[in-house]
């Protein structure tokens, strides 16, 4: 009994690192991907989109779904075609719902931010 158990804490270890890396990895992607998608959307909106649908649960949930909120607004169609797919899915899989609770304090936000800009504008007439 006390080789398994420690048979055991070995594979826990190893699953631990593999979930460390996995997460310092996740968190150098996640700022590398919103800084190519300000540079060229068109090429990185479908690998953003898949990291939606496939990390909406995982941390840093809130930064991933603004970001593709934000660039699912976009007037160029392959960029937001993608995101926009990607989010749906997300929703639709999303049991728990706090990854639409995300999106919808996302697109609050946003919303938010136009229509200080607008009033801005506005006033600015």
């Amino acid at each position: 009994e006390q080789e398994k158990a420690q048979a055991r804490s070995k594979s826990v270890l190893t699953l631990e690192r593999y979930e460390l890396k996995l997460l310092q990895t996740y968190r150098r992607l996640l700022p590398d991907m919103e800084a190519a998608m300000r540079k060229v959307p068109q090429v990185v909106s479908p690998a953003l989109a898949e990291l939606v649908k496939a990390a909406f649960d995982f941390n840093y949930r809130q930064r991933l779904i603004g970001t593709a909120i934000r660039h699912a607004n976009s007037p160029e169609a392959d960029v937001r075609g993608p995101l926009v797919m990607g989010l749906q899915e997300m929703l639709e899989s999303d049991q728990r719902l706090e990854a639409a609770k995300e999106a919808v304090l996302a697109i609050g936000k946003m919303a938010q931010a136009m229509a200080g800009k607008n009033a801005k504008d506005t006033r600015d007439i």
